[in-house]
């Protein structure tokens, strides 16, 4: 199946795909498509990247990572044209080298809710959600060894991201157009503690979908 309307972005955290320009129709014959096309809303992209730099992606085995992924090293204040990286190795991992300029990366902070503490029925509950959940799309203007200096829109960072609540920062590909072959998949690697469980995407022109994008199980775990 195909879809050619231009420029959008897919981001699949568990069981929720966020999209830009996202609409029902997208994947009309997907099997399992209500359980993960949960939730459409506008992405925030800077207009520094740079669509299509990745050429044309083509997959052609089963579960194949195209992101690439770091942590947050030192809190990033809103405002801040700088962030600090942790590099990871094993599959997904983003290593030193990996970032130039004109990628696009997604940060996004996993923790950092307050719940409710006192012993009873509503141990557990969320009482404030305060920054977690809170994500971005940034390009980076220069990376010098784990320092990568952006180029978001406002003057800075638009959110503030603490390191201490597991912040993922994301390399997404820019694709022109992709295509996923038949019996062949895209997923993530599973959340360890500190990344995974996202699959983050951006297409210029055409998707061809005829295998999956699929990260079931491999999401956020509860406790």
């Amino acid at each position: 199946m195909r879809h050619t309307k231009r420029r959008f972005v897919i981001l699949l955290l568990g069981f929720l795909i966020l999209g830009w320009r996202w609409e029902r129709t997208l994947f009309p014959n997907m099997p399992g498509l209500d359980r993960l096309l949960t939730w459409g809303v506008p992405a925030v992209v800077t207009g520094a990247e740079i669509p299509g730099r990745d050429g044309e992606g083509v997959v052609t085995t089963p579960g194949e990572i195209l992101n690439r992924y770091a942590t947050l090293a030192v809190d990033a204040p809103k405002g801040s044209a700088e962030i600090i990286l942790n590099y990871h190795s094993g599959p997904g991992g983003m290593v030193l080298g990996d970032l130039r300029p004109g990628d696009l990366l997604l940060i996004i902070q996993m923790t950092g809710a307050s719940i409710e503490t006192m012993d009873g029925p509503g141990y557990g509950a969320i009482t404030a959600l305060n920054s977690a959940g809170l994500y971005e799309y940034v390009t980076v203007n220069r990376a010098r060894g784990r320092t990568v200096t952006v180029n978001p829109p406002c003057g800075g960072l638009l959110n503030n991201y603490l390191s201490s609540a597991k912040v993922q920062v994301i390399r997404v590909p820019q694709y022109r157009t992709l295509r996923i072959s038949p019996g062949s998949s895209v997923t993530a690697p599973p959340w360890n503690g500190r990344f995974g469980g996202i699959v983050a995407l951006q297409v210029d022109q055409e998707i061809i979908l005829e295998g999956t994008i699929d990260v079931s199980g491999r999401g956020f775990r509860g406790g």
